[in-house]
């Protein structure tokens, strides 16, 4: 599936002789974004859980000795730059980077789970 995303602008996948999805490899990433963004910082005593509101769910956050890391997911449909305004208060920012899913993480969640992804964890990295 990497080499469809390199190689090909639209595409039609197929399963057991149905087509389930078909369109632009843009637009269809675009469609199954799922709002989840992957943070970078140097590390703190501090934890995103206790800083973030109800807008945000941390699906994980790990330190290691000079820089932190988490997995938050946006709820709501915010824009990213909220998470970014509620972050700035409490950390530093290294890179901030919107977690999109690869066509075979969307193939895998159109045959599966009628189209949902059960966790962020699950995606290609």
């Amino acid at each position: 599936m990497a080499s469809v995303e390199e190689l090909c602008d639209n595409i039609a996948l197929i399963n057991k002789a149905e087509k389930i999805l078909d369109g632009s490899v843009a637009e269809i990433k675009r469609q199954y974004k799922s709002n989840i963004y992957e943070i970078s910082f140097p590390s703190a005593d501090i934890s995103l859980k206790d800083v973030l509101d109800g807008n945000f769910e941390v699906l994980s956050e790990s330190k290691e000795a000079y820089t932190g890391k988490a997995i938050v997911r946006i709820n709501n449909g915010m824009p990213s730059n909220h998470l970014i305004a509620a972050l700035l208060p409490h950390i530093s920012i290294n890179s901030f980077t919107e977690r999109i899913p690869s066509m075979n993480d969307i193939f895998i969640a159109k045959v599966t789970q009628n189209g949902q992804f059960a966790n962020a964890n699950n995606l290609t990295e």
